[in-house]
């Protein structure tokens, strides 16, 4: 009895314990990558195979998406409002130079803003508990870009099975 107890304890901790997936991603002019820990998933320097990429856009065409808009943003308020939304640490890093200053000031302000809009767009499916972000004009006579992020995401088993059933409930539902 003690044995299915502790086996039954084992159970909950793994289906309620949070684990930790670190992504890091980076693209400048010279280099870009997407690290998922440490193993690199996407890079400039490992050679991607076509034939592989070519089978998976024939396959996306082919099987159309069901799921219609009315669907999806139903499904977004539903996980807007959700109690049991993983939680995200984020960290943004942004660099750009353009030939004038001028249009560097002014894009420094629409970025500002675009950066705010991009905060609500992750606020609907995660938890955001931090989110730092960094935007730096650098004014040279060079267009310069160069984006940087890192982010964990804490998920539990549970909340993945929770997720899930908002998402078949809200794709057996009828379109209006």
């Amino acid at each position: 009895m003690k044995i299915l107890f502790i086996i039954f304890f084992i159970f909950l901790f793994i289906l309620f314990f949070p684990i930790p997936l670190k992504f890091t991603s980076y693209y400048s002019s010279e280099n870009y990558y997407i690290k998922f820990y440490k193993f690199i998933l996407i890079s400039k320097y490992k050679s991607n195979n076509p034939k592989t990429l070519n089978r998976l856009i024939e396959y996306n065409k082919k099987n159309k998406s069901k799921f219609h808009m009315s669907k999806y943003k139903k499904f977004c308020s539903k996980l807007f409002y959700s109690k049991f939304k993983p939680s995200l640490k984020i960290n943004l890093s942004f660099s750009y130079s353009l030939n004038d200053s001028y249009n560097t000031a002014l894009i420094y302000g629409l970025l500002c803003t675009l950066f705010s809009f991009l905060y609500q767009l992750v606020n609907i499916p995660f938890n955001i508990k931090k989110y730092n972000l960094n935007v730096d004009p650098i004014f040279k006579d060079e267009i310069l870009v160069k984006f940087e992020t890192s982010s964990i995401i804490f998920i539990s088993f549970a909340q993945i099975i929770y997720i899930s059933i908002i998402f078949i409930k809200t794709s057996k539902e009828g379109t209006p």
